[in-house]
């Protein structure tokens, strides 16, 4: 079980288990969502012997304290409240692992606490959301013309032209998964890996307010996940081994962006793509991911 620190002058839901003799590692969730479930149900047995695991959930997000309306809340602070954990907890420097969208997060903490961190691996990192939307789009399109035709999908390609603002964006790709309807997460995870997180949030009486309190974060944060510059945090992550992460299959994933992502980072990066997975790698082949892991960490050089 998890217990909550105050942090910077609000409650965060934290889970740490394994041994404080062992490597470190901050977890550092994905998009507002589900906190840190995905780690814990899925790679708590793989780590707990192995490593010494800190996961937060960020203020605002799952079980964390919900965000004060008036408070000025953005990716800078969230690193703050990494950085007073690691002081709370002594520890002198630890790993980063994030996931998805977590990966800005990974890259603002290098950049201002880079002499604190080891290593830094990314699973399913999104690096642009824009250009990872475009990948979505083009998958959601090509979904709606199987079930519903090419007249369907050729009239939301006419919408697109008409998409002038992030707001608008938002709007029309709430439309297109209106328009799929079951399968508009089928782009994420395969239907078992669906139903096996929907069973473990629906364990806790109070998951909806834990989503309310996730959506609404994940809808204040929006704007600066839109604007992130990932280029201009390049230089201090080839100072660090990296390593990635990626599904076969995963659509939300723009390889482009990745691949560039990778070659400026150079001998710097470790690249690894895994068959049969998803964006939730730690659970589509949960063995192969702490494997990996496992040996990336416990590589000196």
């Amino acid at each position: 079980m998890g217990k909550y620190y105050l942090i910077n002058g609000h409650k965060l839901y934290v889970e740490i288990f394994g041994d404080p003799q062992k490597e470190p590692i901050l977890y550092i969730h994905g998009k507002p969502g589900i906190g840190v479930i995905d780690l814990m149900e899925f790679q708590k047995e793989n780590f707990k012997n192995e490593f010494f695991i800190i996961a937060p959930e960020q203020y605002g997000v799952w079980r964390s304290e919900s965000i004060e309306e008036t408070k000025q809340w953005g990716i800078e602070q969230i690193i703050e409240d990494y950085e007073i954990i690691r002081k709370k907890l002594n520890i002198k420097s630890w790993n980063v692992l994030t996931h998805c969208i977590g990966s800005f997060c990974a890259m603002k903490y290098v950049q201002r606490y880079g002499c604190y961190v080891k290593k830094v691996i990314f699973e399913s990192p999104i690096i642009d959301v824009m250009e990872s939307n475009k990948s979505i789009i083009k998958y959601q399109l090509e979904l709606i013309s199987e079930l519903k035709g090419y007249k369907v999908s050729k009239n939301y390609l006419e919408q697109i032209k008409k998409i002038s603002t992030i707001r608008d964006l938002k709007k029309f790709m709430l439309e297109l998964q209106e328009e799929v309807g079951e399968s508009k997460n089928s782009f994420i995870m395969y239907s078992g890996t669906m139903s096996r997180i929907n069973n473990i949030k629906c364990m806790d009486g109070n998951y909806k307010k834990y989503h309310k309190n996730s959506y609404i974060t994940g809808e204040r944060l929006c704007n600066e996940y839109y604007s992130f510059f990932w280029q201009q945090y390049v230089e201090n992550l080839k100072s660090h081994k990296c390593l990635i992460l990626v599904g076969r299959q995963d659509t939300m994933v723009n390889i482009t962006i990745l691949k560039d992502f990778i070659m400026r980072l150079g001998n710097s990066c470790e690249c690894h793509y895994i068959d049969e997975c998803k964006h939730w790698i730690k659970i589509d082949q949960p063995e192969i991911y702490s494997h990996i892991i496992r040996a990336f960490i416990g590589r000196i050089k």
